[in-house]
Parts: C-alpha cells; sequence; structure tokens
C-alpha cells in the first residue's frame, strides 16, 4: 500500500479575520463618504436641517461638493 503525499484540498483554509473587517469597514466608509458628498444635491437639503436645528449657519458638509471627484478619477 502507498500513502499519497499530496495534501488533502477539502480541509477548511482560515481566512484572516481582520483583513475581512477592515475591508468591510473600509467599503463603508467610502459609501458613507460618497453619499455625504452627493447629498447637497437634494433640492431643499440645507434648508430642511436649518430649519430643523432652527440655527441659521448650520451647514451639513463642511468641503465642497467636487471634493471627491479627482480622487474618482485618479483610480
Amino acid at each position: 500500500m502507498s500513502v499519497s503525499k499530496t495534501p488533502h484540498l477539502a480541509q477548511p483554509v482560515d481566512k484572516p479575520i481582520l483583513v475581512e473587517r477592515l475591508v468591510y469597514i473600509l467599503a463603508l466608509f467610502l459609501v458613507l463618504l460618497g453619499l455625504v458628498n452627493v447629498t447637497p444635491a437634494i433640492p431643499g437639503w440645507d434648508a430642511l436641517w436649518k430649519d430643523l436645528t432652527g440655527n441659521e449657519f448650520f451647514r451639513i458638509r463642511r468641503f465642497p461638493t467636487e471634493w471627491l471627484f479627482p480622487i474618482t478619477f485618479f483610480w
């Protein structure tokens, strides 16, 4: 009888959990950043939040709406 020296391919492979979580968090962060970037395009968005808070100087975003466009075109 001969013993096979090839490894069994059916064994489960441990995936690095830290890497999966990091990728998930990065993807979620980029999606949320993209949503914040396009929300000023919604008509009445700034006025809605100013009326809800009662503060005339309230702003949702602190950067121009075109801030992420160069990053998108760079990729």
